[in-house]
């Protein structure tokens, strides 16, 4: 499927249009379109839908909508919820505004009769205004502007591809219609003159001058620019012309504008929209971001862009803030300035003050464009400041010049790391279309590795120029090899080498501010708080960390936290000789300390030992779910790291807890890899104390979730016999019962019911009333419903619900009436099955546990189902599906979509029930749980032997019905 966002929405199957959603769905799609294939959170779909105040149903009706969509596509997978959000899955050649830009990079570096075809080709793909019909949209709006922007620019090389091919003729109406479109482009009427003009319609290119110099003063009360006067003289004298003029106005003081200078475009944007402001004092635009970010490329490339705005000049003077040799002090830069502005040596004031009145009065009465590069601080370049309201100032800085801002209005433009595309394009440019396009895959992993910086991209393009029997393949291991921050350099320019970059942006740091920087190598992780630096240091740092995000080697999160680029963090391990193992366990202790107090307010009661530790206070359970939520990462990188290190006490003090607190929130199976990492580290650093034995617990009960039950069986077996050997009676019986649980999976009921009896009778003789209560209400209530004894799980379930209290959580009490609604489901009592599926989704909902509230919600669907209620059912069930798409959670969604099915069908729609029961079965396949495959392909009444096989392999009851079945239809 092809998908057309330039012009109004288009949908293409084969050789068919088909029609573009509308409504809501037809919204979610442009925004998906707009993001290129990046994941989108449910919650940014709903702030755009719903601008301000979103209705108490948006995320039901969002997922809804989103369920619509899936079905409008070519296959439902092409939605899919990944790494946080939904995202619409796309090959490069699949969406027209990516050929658009794949055909003018294609252009820059060919022939010009090649390049005139391409930027032909590429505005052929034109229908309208890009997203034409989706208004305030801000995603859609965003993108449509950036994309506009591309195609002004590839409007105006076309033409002048086509000038210099001697095209002036056929292009005088395309011309036409783009001094319409771009009224303001002095760019395009100087082309269009020049093709009027070249045509021997001299009288016409001089009305079209006489237009545009009338629609400048009239709208923005300004006159062209030189370079179309200059233009305009030149015809006015009959000259032959095969170009518009590009003259390098006297007084141009700035560095060459980069051949290759490459995006930027939102940046470059945000500066021109200054030129246009209208003031009594100087316009100020400060140009901030890390080093190597190309402060100086973008503010240079932009005043080349503009010079025509200010024909009095354009006046430049590096600052060396950050240089490697001494900043350049004000009377130095004063004198430079002075000298520019033609003020004769020997008048040069040696005061300061004598100095910056002589540079007021100099500039005075004038239009002219000062670009101070590099400054250290405010105190640099305050001075260096004109006082002509006609004046621009650009300022670029490794710091925030935050001052500035507050004292004069100056506009700020910080500088992020170059987006993939733009990248991509400046390494093809450098190195060569033919040598990129030879090595794809492994300039993809270079570009990765240079991290965005183009700096990086800059050096290694230059190290593969000097080196060109080396292979970017090659290139790419020495550098994981040897390390980025080491071999990214040029070897005759070390200035310019990243270590050294970064080196003079440490070294003019404060002492702290300097040693919370070298404590970022101690923080496993992408992101960090002030409390963790804090717990390294074992000191406040809020104050150096202010510093940090103001000489923008970290930045600043919502929430409380911040970041900063994987080089740069590279870069501060470099500067640390040794591990911090001291400041590594104060970090651990303070992961220690919070995991057990989520711990107890998300799972209270469940807490068997102590952890030894006063753990603070979160201010309730959506403080300490965020907090687990923002930390997840973290925390896995933080226990890889103490694995590694072979230093298992860390690990077994934190890592039961948060499996814990992880089957509250959420994402219980992106749990699986990192508990796996581990246990394997520990076993080859021959580990086989209590802390591997916490460990294997912890996997079993992965395994179990993830339908891997064999595997859980082996962990949990052993977990029993060590804690039982170890005097943990407690941990034992736990131990037991997940081990119980797994056996009844595989059809192993008695053995099940034997581990689980013994399970319950040491809880009882222990007094923990929580751990007997959930026996009863989730593991021995689970075992006899599979068997089909409805009664006998009646039974347990009453007596654990007889057994809670106080002590009992909102999960623990959601989980048994979601059992017990079940179980009212079975004996055909859809009524009392409706009252105890609410309230366990209400109360499943009040305590925050998302995969308890989604199972209750599925139950509900069902029972509404059963009670008649077909369209409520239906959106439930949707909803459900939708959430477990998002939380991962492949056998709970496998359930949930059986249960859509049966919806489907009891409304009449085979169509919708047999793509819900397909999407069952996929989903129990990769979850790897028989029975729900058995069951779906039952639904579908396809491969009954097979679901009969998987039925009898885990003892289900479905057996017996199926084999009677196909007994006696003979199949």
């Amino acid at each position: 499927m092809e998908f057309g966002v330039l012009g109004a929405l288009r949908l293409v199957d084969g050789a068919s249009v088909v029609p573009a959603p509308n409504g809501m769905p037809g919204r979610i799609l442009a925004m998906l379109l707009a993001r290129r294939g990046e994941p989108m959170s449910i919650d940014a779909i709903i702030e755009q839908l719903w601008p301000g105040e979103p209705p108490r149903t948006a995320r039901k009706t969002t997922q809804v909508y989103i369920h619509h969509l899936r079905g409008r596509l070519d296959h439902p997978d092409r939605v899919s919820f990944r790494n946080g959000g939904y995202l619409l899955a796309l090959a490069p050649e699949e969406l027209d505004a990516a050929r658009f830009e794949r055909l003018v990079a294609s252009a820059a570096d060919a022939p010009v009769e090649v390049a005139a075809d391409l930027l032909d080709e590429a505005l052929a793909l034109w229908r309208g205004p890009a997203f034409e019909d989706v208004a305030g949209l801000a995603a859609a709006t965003e993108e449509a502007a950036r994309l506009q922007d591309l195609r002004l620019a590839a409007v105006e090389q076309s033409v002048r591809a086509g000038l210099a091919l001697g095209r002036h003729h056929q292009l005088v109406p395309r011309l036409r219609a783009a001094v319409v479109e771009w009224p303001f482009n002095e760019s395009i009427h100087a082309s269009l003159m020049t093709a009027l003009h070249s045509s021997g319609r001299t009288r016409e290119a001089l009305e079209v001058y006489a237009a545009l110099r009338a629609t400048l003063a009239t709208e923005l009360g300004v006159e062209p620019g030189e370079e179309v006067r200059s233009l305009h003289r030149r015809v006015l004298r009959g000259e032959r012309l095969s170009a518009p003029a590009d003259p390098r106005p006297v007084g141009n003081f700035l560095p060459n504008d980069l051949r290759d200078f490459t995006g930027r475009d939102v940046e470059l944007r945000q500066l021109s929209e200054t030129l246009g402001e209208q003031s009594t004092v100087t316009v100020i635009a400060t140009i901030g971001g890390l080093g190597g970010l190309g402060k100086t490329a973008l503010a240079v490339h932009w005043a080349h862009r503009v010079t025509h705005h200010f024909p009095d000049g354009q006046l430049y003077v590096n600052l060396r803030g950050f240089g490697h040799a001494p900043p350049v002090d004000t009377a130095t830069a004063l004198r430079h300035l002075l000298s520019c502005l033609g003020v004769p040596r020997a008048e040069l004031p040696s005061d300061v003050d004598d100095a910056a009145a002589r540079y007021r009065a100099a500039v005075a009465g004038k239009r002219m464009l000062v670009l101070l590069d590099d400054a250290r601080d405010i105190e640099q370049v305050r001075t260096l400041l004109p006082g002509e309201p006609r004046c621009q100032v650009v300022i670029t800085s490794r710091v925030m010049l935050t001052g500035l801002i507050a004292r004069e209005g100056a506009q700020r433009v910080v500088l992020d790391l170059l987006p993939d595309a733009d990248a991509a394009t400046l390494l093809r440019r450098l190195v060569g279309a033919r040598r990129y396009e030879a090595e794809a895959a492994d300039a993809a992993e270079l570009l990765a590795l240079c991290g965005g910086l183009p700096l990086t991209i800059r050096i290694a393009a230059a190290h593969l120029l000097d080196h060109p029997e080396t292979t970017i393949a090659a290139y790419v291991a020495a550098l994981r090899a040897e390390g980025r921050v080491a071999l990214l350099r040029v070897e005759e320019d070390e200035h310019h080498a990243l270590a050294a970059v970064l080196g003079r942006s440490v070294a003019a740091l404060p002492p702290v501010a300097r040693d919370a920087f070298m404590a970022l190598a101690t923080i496993p992780g992408q992101d960090f708080t002030a409390d963790a630096v804090g717990a390294v240091l074992d000191v406040k740092v809020d104050e150096a960390l202010a510093t940090l995000v103001a000489a923008h080697l970290v930045q600043e999160l919502p929430g409380g936290r911040f970041t900063t680029h994987d080089l740069v963090r590279e870069y501060a391990a470099s500067l640390v000789p040794e591990f911090d193992e001291a400041g590594f366990s104060r970090l651990m202790g303070h992961y220690q300390r919070l995991a057990a107090a989520a711990y107890d307010l998300l799972r209270p009661g469940y807490r068997t030992t102590s952890t030894g530790t006063a753990a603070p206070t979160f201010a309730g359970v959506t403080e300490a779910r965020a907090w687990f939520e923002a930390e997840r990462a973290n925390l896995a990188a933080a226990l890889d790291t103490a694995a590694e290190r072979n230093l298992p006490a860390y690990i077994g003090a934190i890592i039961g807890p948060l499996w814990h607190i992880c089957w509250v929130t959420g994402g219980i199976a992106s749990w699986l890899g990192v508990v796996e990492r581990i246990a394997a580290t520990l076993e080859r650093h021959g580990e086989d104390g209590d802390v591997r034995v916490e460990v294997l617990n912890v996997l079993g009960n992965a395994y179990r979730v993830t339908c891997d039950y064999e595997r859980a069986v082996a962990a949990h077996t052993e977990c029993a016999q060590a804690w039982t050997r170890a005097g943990r009676t407690a941990d034992a019986a736990r131990a037991r019962t997940n081990l119980a649980m797994s056996l009844d999976q595989l059809g192993r009921t008695d053995e099940a019911l034997t581990h689980l009896e013994s399970a319950r009778a040491a809880f009882h003789d222990l007094g923990l009333r929580v751990f007997e209560s959930y026996v009863h209400t989730v593991a021995i209530t689970d075992v006899r419903r599979r068997m089909g004894d409805v009664d006998g799980a009646l039974v347990s379930m009453r007596t654990g619900l007889d057994l809670m209290d106080e002590q009992d959580s909102d999960d623990s009490r959601s989980r048994a009436l979601d059992g017990l609604a079940e179980l009212w489901l079975l004996k055909g009592r859809p009524e009392e099955a409706l009252v105890y599926a609410r309230q366990a989704r209400d109360l499943a909902a009040r305590g925050q546990n998302r995969y308890l509230e989604t199972m209750a919600a599925v139950t509900y669907g069902a029972a509404l189902r059963a009670a008649g209620e077909l369209d409520e059912s239906l959106a439930v069930l949707i909803e459900a599906c939708a959430a477990f798409d998002e939380q991962g959670v492949h056998t709970a969604m496998s359930s949930a979509h059986l249960e859509l099915a049966l919806t489907h069908a009891a409304m009449g729609r085979a169509d919708l029930a047999l793509a819900a029961n397909e999407a069952a079965l996929d989903r129990a396949r990769q979850s790897g749980d028989q029975r729900l495959q058995a069951r779906a392909l039952v639904a579908i009444g396809r491969d009954l032997r097979h679901a009969l096989a998987l039925f009898e392999e885990v003892n289900a009851p479905e057996a017996g019905p199926l084999r009677r079945e196909l007994e006696e239809s003979g199949r």
